[in-house]
């Protein structure tokens, strides 16, 4: 069991889901500045020569504000669920650590959670917000086309879910 929040979740799953998250985040992200920065013109340049992949970008864009609401919506959950699932999963691994420094259980409890939520907190930001923002901002056309199916299937399965 582990001695942070009580959690029992195995410290690799743990360290697995996070980078899972990330990577979701990643894409939630990359896809919200890919649709905003992609040109319209290009698109359509791409739909004249045939590229299914541009005719459903081009819905995408037709329809931002809901594709960017779906972003949102998924950079939000995913945010929560890696503060939930993240934090105490990085903290269990320092937490003997602390313990080891002679630490009493309350100052070792404290730094785990401290530490464990900086490196989450450090690794969000730069992999799951900032790398992918600024790739999306050099390669929109590029990552729109990638994207462009994920985002619509995640954007049907969160409208179902809303019931709208």
């Amino acid at each position: 069991m582990n001695a942070v929040h009580g959690s029992n979740l195995n410290p690799i799953l743990g360290i697995v889901i996070v980078l899972v998250l990330v990577y979701i985040s990643a894409f939630f992200v990359a896809a919200e500045f890919a649709i905003v920065k992609v040109r319209a013109t290009r698109l359509d340049e791409l739909i004249k020569q045939g590229d299914k992949r541009a005719a459903a970008a081009k819905k995408i864009v037709n329809d931002l504000n809901a594709y960017l609401s779906t972003a949102q919506l998924g950079i939000t959950v995913t945010a929560l669920v890696l503060g939930w699932i993240g934090e105490p999963a990085i903290a269990h691994l320092f937490h003997p650590l602390f313990q080891r420094l002679g630490f009493n259980a309350a100052i070792t409890t404290t730094l785990s959670v401290i530490v464990g939520f900086f490196i989450v907190t450090m690794v969000s930001v730069v992999l799951g917000e900032l790398a992918p923002k600024a790739i999306a901002i050099q390669k929109a056309e590029q990552l729109t086309l990638s994207l462009v199916y994920p985002l619509m299937w995640v954007h049907a399965l969160f409208f179902r879910l809303s019931g709208a």
